[in-house]
């Protein structure tokens, strides 16, 4: 639809076909297709200074800023992005977002882990995530605790809320519940799955859905 930056501004890509049945040893076609700007997603994990390296605050407000310009209205972040820190940036950047647009800018992000300090970190044992690979000595000394049971994910859901400056959520994934713990935790009784589906039905976040890399 048109926008208030003027007629829909479009991006390039690719659509993999795959081949027909009668022709299954073909090769992937990739055919040509035009999208709106405003049906991608600005994935935010970079600004948590992970994979990406370090990203100063600086960077990582331009970015959004950039995005938002360019008519992306839906940003995707996460806890384990930075301990936090990728959605405390994307609170930021957002609350400043009109003034670039007035559009409502929709939000993304996961639950499975809270954020602690490394000092307090002792007390949770082996539910503290020592694959953390983020670099964020030099932005705070936190880091992530798994925990896909009830009173996890609504300490998970409260940080985001709180970091992210909003009091609804459009988008709520479970994150990487990807071992068979994890798993138990996140479908069983009182888990991750039936506590967000809750908060959906009293209407404080949208939806519910997966974000797993397996």
């Amino acid at each position: 639809r048109p926008s208030k930056l003027g007629a829909m501004a479009c991006c390039p890509c690719f659509e993999g076909l795959a081949p027909k049945a009668a022709d299954s040893k073909a090769a992937l076609q990739l055919c040509a297709r035009k999208v709106p700007v405003s049906a991608l997603i600005l994935g935010s994990g970079p600004l948590g200074c992970g994979w990406a390296g370090d990203v100063s605050e600086e960077v990582a407000q331009a970015v959004v800023q950039k995005a938002l310009s360019l008519g992306i209205r839906y940003v995707d972040s996460a806890p384990w992005y930075g301990a936090g820190l990728s959605e405390e940036r994307l609170g930021r950047a957002l609350a400043e977002a009109k003034s670039i647009t007035q559009d409502k800018i929709r939000l993304a992000t996961k639950a499975g882990r809270y954020i602690v300090p490394k000092l307090e970190s002792a007390r949770f044992g082996e539910r503290v995530e020592t694959g953390y690979d983020f670099f964020t000595d030099a932005y705070h000394n936190n880091i992530p605790v798994w925990d896909y049971r009830k009173d996890g994910i609504l300490e998970s859901v409260r940080q985001s809320k709180q970091r992210l400056q909003r009091d609804f959520v459009d988008c709520m994934r479970v994150h990487d519940a990807e071992t068979p713990e994890r798993w138990s935790e996140a479908v069983g009784p009182d888990g991750a799955v039936q506590t967000l589906v809750s908060l959906r039905a009293k209407g404080e976040i949208g939806q519910v859905s997966l974000g797993f890399n397996k």
